[in-house]
């Protein structure tokens, strides 16, 4: 996977985003190229990742930009190409309108030719690698005449850069869910198949939480948790869900979650002293069991510095 030009450039929808590497595997250098054995058993094991995903709700933490999904159901993005690849690279996609812009209003050559990205018939991949769109295109100049068939070839070449990527991604897929059925969903209910929701649910996270050794919902530091936990960032929320889980998403529904519960209990002090606080202490999660021991906090300011020191330190799983 690389980053896509739109997170590289810190421009457009949908940065931070990855996206297939069109040159994985493959030498692009050459118009025939094809996949080599190793690279296609790695994407082949990624569609089959994403493929139990689906069959068993353990979801995946992918943050994969949206034309993945679409390739995966069989679909296209946006209703032009050049609005395709705004999602993925939008500065290129930008000038791409303006020469198309500029060659149907009729502009000097010279203007129209300075747009340009390049001056014969070869074009950069989304990862940068110069390759010829046609062959021997590197000895064709682009001209006036003939910009309109460059820009169409450019486009081409990026909208299908991870055809041969994608399609050994489908080959895994395909040996754990049907492919058929995911040409019935639109894109983002196949990202949401896979991934789940990024966003953490905190009235379903209620709704799925116990407690014992006599604490409930209406206990002063459970409130505060609760407190905390409304306050938090969607990224502190993810943050604590990987604290106490180990995972970064829920699952989707209360019938989900099957018999899982999120267990919270009295956190015993370890010093003996007067106070009925317990302000030092950090709250002790069992990663695997989804258990937390919380401690009695005597505000929600210092509850919340407590939680976040220990989100951001004790990552090591059931020894916090």
């Amino acid at each position: 996977l690389q980053k896509t030009p739109n997170s590289l450039n810190e421009v457009g929808n949908y940065r931070g985003c990855w996206m297939l590497s069109p040159s994985f595997g493959c030498d692009r250098s050459s118009l025939n190229f094809s996949l080599d054995d190793n690279a296609s058993t790695q994407l082949e094991f990624l569609g089959k990742l994403i493929g139990t995903a689906i069959r068993t709700r353990n979801y995946l933490s992918l943050n994969l930009a949206p034309t993945f999904w679409a390739g995966i159901c069989g679909q296209r993005i946006g209703e032009s190409c050049v609005e395709e690849l705004s999602v993925t690279d939008h500065a290129t996609a930008t000038l791409l309108r303006k020469i198309e812009e500029a060659r149907i209003e009729k502009c000097d050559e010279k203007l129209l030719l300075n747009l340009h990205p390049f001056k014969t018939f070869i074009g950069s991949l989304s990862n940068g690698q110069i390759v010829e769109l046609l062959p021997g295109g590197e000895k064709i100049a682009v001209t006036a005449l003939n910009s309109e068939k460059w820009c169409k070839l450019f486009m081409r070449l990026r909208l299908d850069e991870t055809s041969l990527q994608l399609k050994a991604v489908m080959k895994g897929l395909g040996e754990v869910v049907p492919l058929p059925l995911l040409r019935l969903y639109l894109t983002h209910e196949v990202e949401r198949l896979v991934c789940g929701e990024q966003k953490i649910d905190l009235k379903l996270l209620k709704a799925c939480t116990v407690y014992e050794d006599g604490l409930g919902c209406n206990d002063s530091c459970v409130k505060i948790m609760w407190s905390v936990l409304e306050s938090f960032t969607d990224e502190e929320r993810t943050l604590f869900v990987e604290y106490v889980w180990g995972r970064s998403r829920l699952p989707l529904t209360k019938a989900e979650f099957g018999d899982v519960r999120f267990t919270i209990k009295k956190h015993v002090k370890k010093c003996k002293d007067e106070s009925i606080y317990d302000d030092e202490a950090l709250p002790v999660v069992f990663t695997c069991f989804f258990r937390m021991h919380l401690p009695n906090y005597s505000s929600v300011e210092l509850a919340k510095s407590r939680f976040l020191y220990a989100m951001k330190n004790c990552t090591s799983m059931d020894i916090e």
